[in-house]
Formats: structure tokens, C-alpha cells, sequence
């Protein structure tokens, strides 16, 4: 059905170009050669002239890539971290500024020494991410969770816990 409908479209159209005249036959292919050619050195100048625009601004975003990238590194290195934990620093302390810097100090319900390398807490509600997140940042400073006692909340994703938390011994 298709063939024969583009063999009959075909036979309709070889018609109609021969039955113009030889001068309207050609006045068309050189219309049809000309709007083609223009329309390619149209889009030939266009796309130089977007290449060129584009080449120019290349080096400025290049130093802008390189420049976000020291910020990130600057950032990465400066993020306010307390030290290694040393032995005569006082762990409640050091726990008490880490969860100042993380956020949680409004989350703590109680923050308490046991002795110079233990410290119990009890967080009322924090989201498990968060918590999950300081507990590592912990753990990078050399102290880690001793006991621990979860709970979940009605709340999804958030958490109440009870830790321990102890000073590993720095050898």
C-alpha cells in the first residue's frame, strides 16, 4: 500500500517538473541551490562564530575550575576539627566542642564525665545520618563508642540514644 502510494506521489511529481517550461525547470534548481547554500554558510557562520565565543571563554572557566578546586581543598583541610585527642585534654571537653562543631549541642540532653577517658551522653533527638556521621568524626579523633542504647522515634529516620564513649589509647 505504502509502494504504491510513493510510486504514484512520485509519478505526480516527475509530471508536474516536466511540464514546466525548461527556463521555469531551471529558474527553480537554482533557486532550491541557492536558499541551500545559504542556509549552510548561515549555519556555517553561526557555529564559527559560537566556536569562537566559546574558545575565548574557555580559559576563564578553566582558572574558575581550578580555582573551586583549591577552595574545595582549602575547605576540605580547614574544616574545624579539634586535634589528635591527647592524653591531658579532657575527653568531656573534646566531645562537648566536636558536637558543638557537628551541631548537636542543642540535641544533647546530657553530657557527663566519668572519668578523664569516658564520658556518658544522652541525646534526646537527632536524626540517625547525623548521628551516624559524628560517631565517625569521633572515631577519626581516637575515641570510640564503649556501650550504646538506641532507641527509635516515631519520627522516621530519627533516633534517641545513650552512649559511652572512651578515649582508645594513643600508642
Amino acid at each position: 500500500m505504502l509502494a504504491t502510494a510513493t510510486k504514484s506521489l512520485r509519478q505526480r511529481l516527475i509530471t508536474q517538473w516536466l511540464s514546466r517550461s525548461p527556463r521555469e525547470r531551471r529558474l527553480l534548481t537554482y533557486a532550491s541551490a541557492t536558499l541551500t547554500l545559504s542556509g549552510y554558510i548561515w549555519m556555517l557562520v553561526a557555529g564559527t562564530q559560537a566556536g569562537a565565543t566559546l574558545r575565548s571563554n574557555l580559559p576563564g572557566l578553566r582558572m574558575q575550575a581550578i580555582t573551586l578546586d583549591q577552595h574545595a581543598n582549602e575547605i576540605a583541610q580547614l574544616r574545624p576539627l579539634p586535634s589528635q585527642a591527647s592524653s591531658n585534654t579532657s575527653l568531656l571537653i573534646l566531645v562537648q566542642s566536636m558536637a558543638e562543631i557537628a551541631g548537636l549541642s542543642d540535641s544533647l540532653s546530657t553530657l557527663e564525665a566519668l572519668d578523664i577517658n569516658r564520658v556518658a551522653i544522652e541525646v534526646g533527638t537527632i536524626s540517625f545520618p547525623l548521628w551516624i556521621d559524628w560517631i565517625n568524626t569521633l572515631e577519626q579523633q581516637g575515641i570510640r563508642v564503649e556501650r550504646i542504647r538506641m532507641e527509635t522515634l516515631l519520627t522516621p529516620g530519627f533516633v534517641s540514644a545513650s552512649v559511652t564513649l572512651l578515649r582508645v589509647s594513643q600508642s
